[in-house]
């Protein structure tokens, strides 16, 4: 047998041009919710919302007939997002008749809403009650609602409490918020504010934004609470924040409304209020410009919310020129006035070192003065510091101390931090189960990072069990947020058909969200798509801008895929130099391939002195990895006693080896051997 002296890619594996796997990434709410009615409160506002539940984030995986439930629900997710209810109640009846709770609950809001059936309030109980029996809360909030509103049976307020309660114990925030608006609107009960607010606060702090836009319609109208437009503002924000279209503009005209006679007569909270509508874009259009001014206005007053506004503005560069500077002068300002939220910014600039030496201890420091008054980002924050020993020295126990306090306080981070020292066994036993309920803790209030986790451990099976479906409904959720890791898990999945049909052409669209965020994975995926003519025109040039793009990120990937087109001459005159560089910045990083590639380079003298001592060196180092083509050439040195002294046992332990690991040269070896 003879080592190659020079293959293309697939044809000799102790060349390392094999036909390689691609390395997988491993990375540290319930379904959403279609509305399906409104109640009017007083004043003729609309404001509370009940609803079915659907997903957004669906796969389209096989067309066998035996599919699996999740597979039919996730198909049927995929047929509402196109709008096709017909094909979306196919599929959900094919996983309601599996018994899955969730399927039933959506095949009842189809029947209920006439959508891809026909309408038919009997039919949709029917279904309702099936998921309900499986404590389904979001059906059983559907037939509380039947029961209000006399739809297929007859009105029954008590009835309707007696589904909201249910559903309000199984922890649905719906149901939650539905017994709010029973006590609010005195419907089976007496009219009862107080208990209105303390339903919707139990919605809320599961990050309801239906709950917490309520909230703030009983401060701003001071019912049940002393009116407190502070408190109502405060309350909308956050409904406002998870995307509440509602809330936004209700917000939006009504504090523009509100607050521009106080503002024009020098009231700094009402300036600042009009500074925040204008930097968010909620009833007005969005102008930073705009929003400065009037956060200037009130930050003349002294008043500490906008001087930190100001902060926020220059630390972004938004209506401004960037200036590290000048943020922490204006963050400083409010600080010093008892802002918890300019303390935990000014740890932010010392955390990064922006316009500060980097300092984690005075980066601390900041973070203390903000945890102190309760503010849970900060004290997650601590909570990091600690994990990772910056500034202190590590301590696990510590870490997790600080994110339940942020956790408490219903920080959605601190809750996906819990879940990554669960997930890690850092300071706790490992438990993937627990992992998977904080996860989902943030994840419900649309953390994307927690998403994007929960993506992970379907995929890998951790804590649940392994569902590319439902994984890759988790990762839509993460990637419509824009998150990019997400983003690049989802064309993952599309190039390799899991959990949905394989599809170049969307796994290329969802790369390049990911890629122009600086994704380094998925700029090498597209270089890789290049290469392989995947969905594309094969073009090696367009390969070497991606790979490098990643491969300046310091990607150990993308570094061997520059080594291979140099290797080769794919797209660039072939340069052994130039590989042997590439491919040894891989190999520093620990790639196995470019390690193999590396010994290659040294048995055949190729841009080096020929070195067979050398290449053993190499070969072990990817051989030790599990690499077989780098086992199947170190027993290929031993069978010829080239570097080494002959030795036919260890020859074949490490031609076994790469048999083992699927190497056809070795097998063939061990046939005539």
């Amino acid at each position: 047998m003879e080592m190659a002296t020079g293959a293309q890619s697939g044809e000799d594996p102790r060349t390392g041009n094999d036909e390689r796997i691609r390395s997988q990434v491993t990375k540290s709410n319930g379904r959403p919710i279609i509305l399906a009615g409104a109640v009017v409160l007083a004043l003729g506002v609309a404001v509370f919302l009940r609803s079915g539940s659907f997903s957004t984030g669906a796969p389209a995986p096989s067309l066998a007939s035996q599919i699996s439930a999740a597979e039919a629900l996730g198909k049927g997710d995929e047929a509402w997002r196109r709008k096709d209810y017909a094909e979306a109640a196919h599929w959900y009846r094919r996983a309601a008749d599996q018994g899955n709770s969730e399927a039933q609950n959506n095949v009842g809001w189809l029947y209920e809403n006439g959508r891809g059936v026909a309408q038919d309030y009997g039919e949709a109980m029917r279904w309702f009650r099936l998921a309900a029996e499986q404590a389904n809360a979001p059906a059983q909030a559907n037939i509380g609602w039947l029961y209000e509103n006399g739809r297929g049976v007859a009105q029954d307020y008590g009835e309707a409490m007696r589904w909201y309660r249910a559903a309000a114990d199984s922890g649905g925030a719906v149901g939650q918020v539905n017994l709010g608006r029973l006590y609010a609107n005195g419907r089976g009960v007496p009219q009862d504010y107080s208990e209105a607010m303390h339903w919707y606060r139990k919605a809320a702090d599961r990050g309801d934004a239906t709950a917490q836009y309520d909230i703030g319609w009983l401060y701003e109208n001071g019912w049940g609470v002393a009116q407190d437009y502070g408190e109502a503002a405060r309350w909308y924000r956050k409904a406002v924040d998870q995307g509440s279209a509602a809330a936004r503009a209700h917000v939006g005209q009504l504090y523009m409304r509100w607050y521009r006679e106080a503002a024009d007569q020098g009231n700094a909270s009402a300036q600042t209020i009009i500074g925040q509508l204008f930097e968010n874009g909620w009833g007005v259009a969005r102008d930073w410009g705009e929003a400065m001014r009037w956060y200037r206005k009130a930050a003349e007053q002294g008043y500490a919310a906008a001087q930190n506004s100001i902060g926020w503005l220059y630390e972004n560069g938004l209506g401004v020129a960037r200036d590290y500077g000048e943020a922490m002068r204006w963050f400083r300002l409010a600080a010093d006035q008892g802002s918890a939220a300019a303390q935990d910014n000014i740890g932010w600039l010392y955390f990064h070192g922006w316009g500060v030496g980097q300092d984690y201890e005075e980066a601390m420091r900041w973070y203390r003065k903000a945890a102190e008054q309760g503010d849970g980002l900060a004290q997650d924050r601590i909570g990091r510091l600690y994990e990772e020993g910056w500034g202190v020295a590590p301590d696990y126990g510590e870490a997790m101390r600080w994110y339940q306090e942020g956790a408490e306080r219903g920080n959605a981070y601190a809750q996906n931090n819990i879940g990554r020292l669960y997930d890690l066994g850092r300071g706790v036993a490992q438990d993937y189960s627990e992992a998977v309920r904080w996860f989902r803790q943030a994840a419900d209030q649309g953390n994307a990072p927690a998403q994007d986790n929960i993506g992970w451990f379907y995929e890998s099976g951790r804590g649940v069990g392994q569902d590319y479906g439902e994984a890759m409904r988790w990762y839509r959720k993460a990637a419509e947020q824009g998150d990019a890791p997400a983003q690049h898990k989802v064309g993952e999945f599309y190039e390799n058909g899991r959990g949905v049909a394989q599809d170049f052409g969307e796994a290329m669209r969802w790369y390049r969200k990911a890629a122009d965020q600086a994704n380094a994975p998925a700029q090498d995926n597209i270089g890789w798509l290049y290469m392989n003519g995947s969905g594309v025109a094969q073009d090696y040039g367009e390969a070497m801008r991606w790979f490098r793009k990643a491969a300046d990120q310091g990607d150990a990937f993308a570094r061997r895929e520059v080594g291979v087109l140099y290797y080769n001459g794919w797209g660039v005159a072939q340069d052994y130099a130039e590989a042997m560089r590439w491919f040894r910045n891989a190999a520093d990083q620990g790639d196995a391939f470019a390690q193999n590639k590396i010994g290659v380079l040294y048995y055949n003298g190729w841009s080096v002195k020929q070195d067979y001592g050398e290449a053993m060196r190499w070969f072990r180092m990817a051989a030790d990895q599990g690499d077989g083509a780098a086992q199947n050439n170190v027993g290929w040195l031993y069978a010829n006693g080239l570097g080494v002294p002959r030795d036919p046992g260890q020859a074949r332990e490490w031609m076994q080896k790469a048999a083992a690991n699927g190497n056809e040269l070795a097998k063939k070896w061990l046939v005539a051997n």
